[in-house]
């Protein structure tokens, strides 16, 4: 049986389910006294292609060519504001959104209650799950590959 057909057998559902994990932030674990486990999926492609539209922005800029100033288009993306975003789209729980949290930190953009409720490295272990969940790996260098061949 070819890969389509074994792809054809299985429910469209599981097909387009999007992983789940989950995530301690130890320091708020200490302050509630009790494990804070944020709960994250991956992101859709789609997602994914409207957060980077949201927050690419195109400018102009001289440069050099030929020896004489130029203005050419570019575009610039705000990867961290982009990064913010992402994780208040892929956080299942709590909802970031939840309109007592944005009372709370008095603020209707839920994006700043990520960059204040969260610690820098928190931020980073938090996208870089997501990432891991959307297939995003770390690159593996040439001795690494090479030990796990020899395990």
């Amino acid at each position: 049986m070819g890969l389509i057909e074994k792809l054809l057998k299985q429910d469209k559902a599981a097909l387009t389910n999007r992983p789940t994990a989950e995530v301690e932030i130890e320091r708020l674990s200490k302050l509630i006294g009790e494990p804070c486990i944020i709960k994250v999926q991956a992101l859709s492609m789609k997602q994914m292609r409207e957060l980077r539209d949201f927050y690419t922005k195109t400018e102009w800029r001289e440069v050099q060519k030929n020896g004489q100033k130029v203005k050419e288009k570019i575009e610039v993306v705000d990867e961290y504001r982009l990064g913010l975003e992402a994780i208040v789209e892929a956080t299942i729980e709590p909802d970031l959104k939840d309109g007592r949290l944005r009372e709370k930190f008095k603020t209707e953009v839920p994006s700043d209650i990520v960059e204040e409720m969260f610690l820098p490295g928190e931020i980073k272990k938090l996208g870089d799950k997501i990432g891991e969940l959307a297939g995003e790996g770390k690159e593996e260098t040439q001795a690494e590959i090479d030990e796990e061949i020899k395990n």
